[in-house]
């Protein structure tokens, strides 16, 4: 196998979450001067939206969840009242993620008062890489190449 070569990384998505106790005032206390240092910090789009949760025994939980990103969405922070995403999809390197994930993630525990009785319960990590064009394979070593199933297999 001849060595292969990406001009770039083949990083899209970096994601961070943090998950804890909820904060119940996140909407009619917070929000508003979270969305004002958020804005000064590049972040100056913002919407609100309501998802569904399905619980453990499959109800459905409705939640409000705040979107700040940059002018290129090339930032984004979700807020919901037990949680604060953080994801860049223009990565460099970890230190630079890393330096602004903790500048925003501090700003936020600020605003909330995070800090004083607020339980952190996870913390979350993610990369997503995707390798455009050709064929993907050439870059991975067979290790990487998942299950090959038989050519006649037929899936529906």
């Amino acid at each position: 196998m001849t060595a292969n070569y990406l001009r770039n990384g083949p990083l899209t998505v970096c994601s961070a979450v943090f998950r804890f106790s909820p904060i119940e005032l996140m909407g009619k206390e917070y929000i508003a001067s979270i969305q004002d240092v958020f804005r000064k910090q590049g972040l100056p789009k913002f919407t609100e939206q309501e998802s569904v949760e399905i619980g453990n025994k499959g109800e459905r939980k409705f939640q409000v969840q705040w979107l700040f990103s940059s002018y290129d969405d090339s930032e984004l922070v979700v807020i919901g009242t037990s949680s604060v995403t953080y994801q860049t999809f223009v990565y460099s390197h970890f230190q630079a993620f890393k330096e602004r994930l903790l500048k925003l993630f501090g700003l936020f525990c600020t605003e909330t008062d995070f800090y004083h009785g607020t339980v952190l319960n996870f913390f979350g990590l993610r990369y997503a890489n995707a390798i455009e064009g050709g064929d993907w394979k050439e870059y991975l070593s067979s290790s990487y190449h998942g299950i090959v199933f038989p050519q006649n297999l037929v899936v529906a």
